[in-house]
């Protein structure tokens, strides 16, 4: 009994201080490289396509389903795109050696470029996405492999920032950002609210078992 109470009290411990732990920088970084390896090298890829082909064949390639959107452009008109889940109407396509931050209209994202002759190939990796409005089918979550609550903020500000997030040559690209309203743990929540179910359920059986006193 007193190790179901010390359970409970536990949980209801750590789901109060989930608050100041709700960005997990390090495995949210981690996960920025790997995506970024990621691209990088599908760009590469592309690329070659396009040296050793011709310029419409990107058509056949297999994009992975990553929330990375690529597109080409030819003399800095926009000849091919992989998906529409983006706006990049707003979006400059230069030839650049890393990452850098991007607030489109609809998401939070970082994006690379590169030159082949004349074409310009254009990685964008959703970040967090930013819709004006949401509804069932328009969510601004964090895009796929980033967990982290949606009301956690994204803002351009300075390396020195706490939650500061930089790309694989540690060049500055956004920072994270707390809300001012506290986002608890819905693991630590559930955990709590079912060992007091389960508590009291022992207590009413063990309670209904018990000899009662004449």
């Amino acid at each position: 009994m007193l190790t179901s109470i010390a359970l409970v009290w536990l949980c209801e411990y750590f789901y109060q201080k989930s608050p100041h732990k709700a960005i997990h920088l390090t495995e949210f970084q981690s996960q920025i490289i790997k995506k970024e390896e990621l691209a990088t090298a599908t760009l590469n890829t592309l690329k070659n396509v396009l040296i050793h082909s011709t310029s419409d064949s990107l058509i056949h390639y297999n994009f992975p389903d990553n929330d990375i959107s690529y597109y080409q452009f030819n003399q800095d008109e926009l000849v091919y795109w992989s998906d529409n889940h983006i706006d990049i109407e707003k979006l400059e396509a230069k030839d650049t050696t890393g990452w850098h931050f991007a607030e489109l209209p609809n998401a939070y994202c970082i994006t690379k470029s590169i030159k082949v002759d004349s074409q310009t190939l254009l990685a964008v990796m959703a970040i967090k996405y930013n819709y004006p409005y949401e509804n069932e089918n328009l969510i601004n979550n964090f895009s796929k492999d980033f967990n982290l609550d949606k009301r956690i903020e994204i803002k351009s500000g300075n390396p020195k920032d706490k939650y500061a997030v930089f790309d694989s040559r540690k060049q500055y690209l956004f920072s994270l950002n707390n809300t001012d309203t506290p986002v608890y743990s819905n693991f630590w929540g559930i955990a709590g609210f079912s060992l007091s179910i389960i508590f009291l359920g022992i207590f009413f059986f063990v309670y209904a078992n018990s000899p009662k006193l004449l």
